[in-house]
């Protein structure tokens, strides 16, 4: 009997640890209007989620299109458990909303534990007789900002290359930022400075060759400044246009060349690249590359990566002086290397007026390990190089929720208790608590976001390479890139 009541006291204390368990797992408790609701109120001013447990800031209400209820206002947390969002509902009309979905999972307890995905539909009541309701004009999602007109026409192929301004009109009210993107020889070369005629009208001064192809960028993927008063990105759109032959009587600039007093010097050359573009043999102890340029640049500069095959740099590249710039890189015996020195819309090697390096590619070979003295070829330590397995954000994601709180980083195998998170500029985000390693392999940083922002920041970079495993080899440098969501 004593044998028999001790197993059953083990069971119960089992059953009770399962219980919390489960009861800690977080769901939606009640959501208003009820999901399957046919008579809701048309006037219904919010939808109101409730949860069984303290939730994080984090959300993912998803869903889209013509079912899914117009927002008229900020999201908010009521309490640790209650989400609200404010709306306008139309009478008649079906609606459908999900909280979570296989793909954003956002709305996550204290603990990191994310909701199951839940569907809501609902349908509002007609109108009353004498109701007064919202109406489609109530609802009507704003205008998105988009090109509508451009001079030069986007595909001509006859320009005049007299052409002294590049016009672009915009269908909304802008604001004043701008990324006019692209770079190498078929970018236009700037002839003055920027400016907006008016709050829809963005003009830059360019001098083109005839008989030559052009090409820009109105944003691109990773550089979207062009947006409107409110906020909102215009979508990349590509532009291509060539000039035409010169006309009589019109003075021309021979190609390459700019009158003395013009805005633009011309376009920047490489003048040499230490080790040399295709060199093989290359002494693996070099610890440095060295580009120097024909004419004095500004101080930004741009080494693309086009796979693992880059140079690994142990710290920031440095201006020697206004032409010459060093890389200090760490290199492998025996191994081929490749990077850029610019590359598409990574172009920020640039001269002082702002006129880009034309894209080059960069490949050499280093030789074998150099012998010691005692004539024996020292050992290539060799591990397994930590990796990063997922994170959250994730690397690139747009419309990020601002409400997210918390970056997590997840490894591929035990890591020491170090960390890195070097800042590239005023662009990171902003640390509210140090990050934690939540267990071995997985470290959490609290942070907290501005809606319709940029952020960057690094895992590792250079001579900040804390993130190491138990053996001491570091995770490979790593920018990491998000963008929140406008509110």
């Amino acid at each position: 009997m004593r044998i028999g009541f001790r197993w059953m006291l083990s069971l119960m204390m089992v059953l009770g640890v399962m219980a919390s368990t489960w009861a800690a797992a977080p769901r939606v408790v009640s959501t208003t209007p009820k999901a399957g609701d046919q008579h809701v109120d048309p006037n219904l001013k919010e939808i109101v989620i409730k949860f069984n447990v303290p939730m994080g800031r984090g959300r993912s209400m998803t869903g889209g299109g013509e079912t899914f209820p117009f927002i008229d206002g900020k999201l908010t947390w009521r309490d640790n458990k209650t989400f609200v969002v404010p709306v306008k509902l139309l009478p008649g009309k079906e609606y459908y909303f999900g909280v979570n979905s296989p793909s954003h999972r956002n709305f996550k307890s204290k603990d990191g534990v994310s909701v199951k995905w839940t569907k809501v539909r609902f349908k509002t009541r007609e109108a009353k007789s004498g109701e007064q309701v919202n109406t489609v004009e109530d609802v009507k999602v704003p205008e998105l900002p988009k090109v509508v007109s451009m001079t030069p026409r986007n595909g001509d192929m006859n320009v005049d290359p007299s052409l002294k301004e590049i016009v672009i009109k915009f269908n909304v009210p802008m604001g004043k930022g701008r990324s006019f993107t692209g770079g190498g020889e078929t970018f236009p070369p700037s002839a003055g400075k920027i400016y907006w005629k008016d709050d829809k009208t963005f003009v830059r001064p360019v001098k083109l060759e005839p008989n030559k192809k052009y090409y820009f960028g109105v944003n691109s993927p990773s550089h979207r400044n062009f947006k409107s008063a409110d906020g909102v990105s215009v979508p990349w759109t590509k532009v291509n246009f060539r000039t035409g032959k010169a006309r009589d009587g019109v003075e021309q600039v021979e190609s390459g060349q700019y009158e003395q007093g013009d805005v633009s010097t011309g376009v920047p050359k490489i003048v040499s690249i230490t080790p040399r573009n295709g060199a093989r043999g290359v002494d693996p102890m070099t610890d440095e590359i060295v580009v120097v340029f024909d004419q004095p640049m500004g101080k930004g500069f741009a080494f693309p990566k086009f796979g693992d095959d880059a140079p690994k740099g142990v710290e920031r590249p440095v201006w020697r002086d206004e032409k010459t710039i060093v890389w200090k890189v760490k290199l492998e015996p025996s191994k081929g290397y490749r990077f850029g020195v610019n590359w598409k819309q990574f172009n920020s090697f640039r001269n002082e007026d702002g006129v880009p390096v034309k894209d080059t590619m960069v490949r050499f070979w280093t030789g074998r390990e150099k012998r010691g003295d005692d004539g024996k070829q020292s050992k290539v330590k060799k591990a397994n190089a930590p990796k990063i397995v997922s994170m959250s954000p994730s690397n690139g994601e747009i419309d990020v929720d601002p409400a997210t709180d918390e970056i997590v980083i997840v490894f591929d195998q035990p890591m020491s208790s170090g960390y890195s998170f070097p800042q590239f500029g005023d662009d990171a985000p902003e640390g509210v608590d140090r990050p934690v390693w939540r267990d071995e392999k997985t470290i959490v940083w609290k942070v907290k976001l501005e809606a319709g922002k940029g952020y960057r920041f690094g895992v590792n970079w250079g001579k900040f390479n804390s993130f190491k495993n138990k053996e001491g080899v570091p995770v490979k440098d790593t920018k990491v890139r998000f963008w929140t969501a406008k509110k």
